[in-house]
């Protein structure tokens, strides 16, 4: 997400930086206490991905500064536009799901004015919420640095073979480096079956080359005509489709964020493809495509939402949307 704005009426990053590690020595059942809390956890750890420890970072310096000023109001009203506000709990499924959990609602759409407010605190239902939020932080951020390890050993004690290519090739070398300090790769290392998958392809070079390809491309399959396109609609329930075009700058900054949103896990029942605007005319006029990069939503063939000039935030929170939905086939 981009830097956060100084938020209103504090700074969640600099308070939450500065509270106590949670004790985690001990089950929290602060969660399964609370249903709806419970649930919408499960939600946003799935939707979160790299960014599951700072969302849960923002949610517990929220419920701390209602807890540790009780008299101020401003405390309880979360503008729902406040840039750290929509990056980390707004912009994805689960985090307004915690808010409500711990007693916010929502006032309005649109505007300044429109926020999550919270008109009578609960003390105890806060104080167990913040346990529960804390302490699944302190396990996000655990299994973040094991993952990030992970992905920082893929390329140590390598087979002669493979270390000899990395220095035979700076391009290789180059893109390895760049896959493995990924956030996103960093999160997917977590998963047993894309480590074991990883680790396995690092042991040849051709195998080395064919992850950090497949990483940069993600499942995004371009279409070469307009039977492909047809194909896809009738093969998948969903179908993300990108329009884009080789002359279009915003295009060339747009693919590689799909291509790494179409590896998240809770995204993997999503089918996506790629229409090039100049090599498809005949789809992009049939798919009513009036401006690239245009990003569409299919279901069952039918358009349900379309994200127009790389607006990656809605473009997160539709397929979150539509994954959620349980859409597959």
């Amino acid at each position: 997400p981009p830097p956060p704005e100084p938020a209103t009426p504090a700074s969640e990053a600099s308070a939450a930086e500065a509270s106590p590690a949670p004790d985690t020595s001990s089950p929290l059942s602060s969660a399964s206490e609370d249903p709806a809390l419970g649930a919408a956890l499960d939600r946003l750890r799935r939707s979160a991905g790299p960014a599951l420890p700072m969302s849960l970072q923002t949610l517990s310096t929220i419920v701390r500064n209602v807890l540790d000023n009780p008299g101020e109001a401003k405390y309880r009203r979360l503008r729902l536009h406040n840039r750290v506000i929509d990056t980390r709990v707004r912009s994805l499924d689960g985090g307004p799901e915690c808010l409500y959990a711990l007693g916010f609602r929502q006032e309005g759409d649109l505007g300044d004015a429109a926020a999550y407010v919270l008109d009578s605190p609960d003390p105890d239902r806060l104080r167990r919420g913040l346990e529960a939020l804390d302490g699944e932080r302190a396990r996000a951020q655990s299994d973040a640095d094991t993952a990030k390890s992970a992905a920082a050993r893929l390329l140590q004690d390598l087979p002669a073979g493979v270390s000899e290519a990395l220095r035979a090739d700076g391009e290789l070398r180059n893109a390895a480096n760049g896959m493995v300090g990924h956030p996103l790769f960093g999160f997917l290392m977590a998963d047993d079956d894309f480590r074991r998958r990883a680790e396995a392809a690092a042991r040849t070079p051709e195998g080395l080359r064919g992850l950090v390809q497949s990483f940069a491309e993600g499942r995004v399959r371009r279409l070469a005509t307009r039977e492909e396109w047809f194909d896809a609609l009738l093969e998948h329930k969903c179908v993300v489709a990108v329009f884009t075009a080789k002359w279009c700058g915003p295009c060339r900054l747009l693919k590689p964020i799909v291509a790494h949103l179409s590896q998240v896990p809770s995204l993997a029942k999503l089918a996506f493809v790629s229409v090039d605007g100049d090599e498809l005319p005949q789809v992009v006029q049939e798919a009513q495509v009036s401006a690239f990069p245009t990003v569409k939503l299919f279901v069952d063939c039918r358009e349900q939402e379309s994200v127009v000039g790389g607006d990656v935030q809605k473009l997160v929170r539709v397929l979150e949307t539509a994954a959620a939905a349980g859409y597959d086939r």
